[in-house]
């Protein structure tokens, strides 16, 4: 896949809105040959987000923090099973 810079791909998005052109339109005059290129730029730029403009539309992001481990997942359940056991308890009486 071609990777186009940011200048190209606003002013590709800016000759669209003058001439109100459809995306598939816009990308045929720009030689692009994936119209939804032009999709996902026109949505990253519509999000206010020009510096997603450079990011490819499929990367995968990495993660921030590590995945719960089991033994957190299995505390949490038992707190809640805990905690509803108890308010079960408060309801009867």
């Amino acid at each position: 896949m071609r990777k186009y810079k940011t200048e190209f791909k606003l002013q590709v998005l800016s000759h669209q809105d003058r001439k109100q052109l459809s995306s598939r339109q816009v990308a045929a005059v720009h030689d692009i040959r994936n119209p939804n290129q032009v999709v996902a730029c026109r949505r990253n730029l519509d999000q206010c987000d020009v510096e997603a403009l450079n990011r490819r539309p499929n990367m995968k992001l990495k993660r921030h923090c590590p995945a719960p481990s089991d033994t957190i997942a299995t505390d949490s359940a038992q707190a809640l099973r805990e905690e509803n056991e108890d308010c079960a308890r408060r309801w009867r009486t």
